[in-house]
């Protein structure tokens, strides 16, 4: 029996849907849309392409048309990644509890001068989309969408300042319930008292990526120890609701990012997390002052406990959140507080032994080459920053890899030329710029 189309493996078919979009000029290298009935495989192929990101971030006619189309399962089944940010929603809201019917005669007719106004031509379309629109129907088509959604693997949620409704409320509970089994990675960004609202113990029992971003969260209370309690509040809150949900995925959790804006001290956070089994990289994107993170030990302790999984490591510390004087005085703090913390690393003597990726502030610069040395058997990816790098420190950086074979990322004459002397003889390429060195 001849073979037909049926007989070739998926596999044929992708590379030759890959042919296809190469040489369609105008597909911008996207299967077009025509070819949706070649086979299956082509089908499923130019969902994926289509809706396999979906990014529910403004109002406008294009997601209304998005979220009509994914109220069919057979699309919304191929998304994987799901963003959302909130603000459109919480606007919708403050839109609708404003609208109400004028109950005088002159209200009535001045509302109709208001409705007459019209808007530039420009933004007509997307006034007319936004005035008929309630947020209680966006929230039920988002909602329904959500319910189809069978394969989502990534959920990134800015709930930002939404209020919770019983309809945001409801919203909240369908997304965490839909995603609970297929989903891998979670970032949330919003305050340390709202993440209760996202984040459930029973929920995304397999999560293998989690970034939380506390956001600032202001504490309007009248009086000192009105405002301590507050703060109080918050750090208890963060003890009681998001330590536990951490602690129940020690086993599965690779990867943990923590971002935060907020003023609570975050050393208990740290000495009540973990330990993991496989963490493998770790990224911390807050203050390493004294006032939000009091003692440097708890930040220390947690990666040198992780040591012998961690592959991937970076710190990217904020400013304190001080009286800004100038660019000046707030880099210099900045440095300050990453010292700190260089130092004590320095303390033990093989915290970064296995580490493949380093991206931390130079601070002090004799302190960041011993910590770079003790890891520069294995680093493929080195990143500096919070420095201006000389020829002279430049040198003493690739030094460091003098009797390493490995390929920089990019080229620069100059510095090629200069540390010739130094470089392994397989060196590939060389880069700098004024903040950052990077090397692969």
């Amino acid at each position: 029996m001849p073979a037909t189309g049926d007989d070739l493996a998926p596999e044929i078919w992708l590379a030759i849907a890959d042919e296809v979009a190469a040489s369609d000029r105008y597909s911008s290298g996207r299967l077009p849309s025509r070819y949706m009935a070649v086979n299956r495989v082509f089908f499923n192929l130019y969902l994926d392409t289509v809706y396999g990101d979906v990014q529910w971030t403004k109002l406008d006619k294009d997601m209304m048309t998005q979220l009509k189309r994914l109220q069919q399962p057979i699309i919304a089944s191929h998304v994987r990644s799901l963003r959302i940010h909130a603000w459109f929603i919480d606007y919708l809201m403050k839109r609708d509890a404003k609208t109400t019917i004028p109950s005088t005669l002159r209200a009535r007719i001045l509302s109709l001068f208001n409705a007459n106004a019209k808007p530039h031509p420009s933004n007509q379309a997307q006034t007319r989309l936004i005035s008929s629109v309630s947020s209680k129907t966006i929230m039920d088509l988002m909602i329904s969408a959500i319910h189809n959604m069978k394969s989502v693997t990534e959920y990134h949620f800015e709930l930002r300042d939404l209020r919770l409704t019983k309809d945001s409320s409801r919203f909240l509970v369908a997304s965490r319930q839909a995603f609970s089994f297929s989903l891998r990675k979670l970032s949330v960004h919003t305050t340390i008292f709202k993440f209760k609202s996202v984040l459930a113990l029973s929920d995304f029992e397999h999560l293998e990526e989690l970034e939380l971003h506390f956001d600032y969260q202001c504490h309007r209370a009248h009086g000192e120890d009105a405002h301590e309690a507050s703060k109080f509040a918050e750090a208890q809150e963060l003890k009681d609701t998001i330590v536990p949900f951490i602690n129940l995925r020690k086993e599965t959790i690779q990867s943990l990012t923590i971002a935060s804006y907020s003023t609570v001290d975050l050393s208990d956070f740290f000495k009540s997390i973990g330990p993991f089994r496989s963490l493998r990289r770790l990224s911390a994107n807050i203050c390493l002052d004294t006032k939000q993170l009091s003692d440097s030990k708890a930040l220390v302790d947690f990666i040198y406990n992780h040591r012998g999984s961690m592959i991937e490591l970076e710190i990217r510390p904020r400013p304190p959140e001080e009286e800004f004087i100038n660019a000046e005085d707030t880099a210099a703090r900045r440095r300050e507080s990453a010292v700190r913390i260089q130092k004590a690393l320095l303390g033990h003597r093989d915290v970064a032994r296995s580490l493949e990726g380093l991206q931390i502030p130079a601070g002090d610069l004799n302190a960041c080459l011993a910590l770079i040395d003790r890891s520069s058997h294995s680093l493929t990816h080195l990143s500096l920053t919070d420095w201006f790098f000389g020829l002279e420190d430049l040198k003493r950086v690739l030094n460091l890899f003098a009797s390493n074979p490995f390929r920089l990322k990019s080229f620069c004459r100059t510095i090629f030329f200069t540390n010739s002397e130094s470089l392994p003889k397989k060196v590939g390429s060389i880069g700098n710029s004024s903040t950052s060195a990077s090397f692969r």
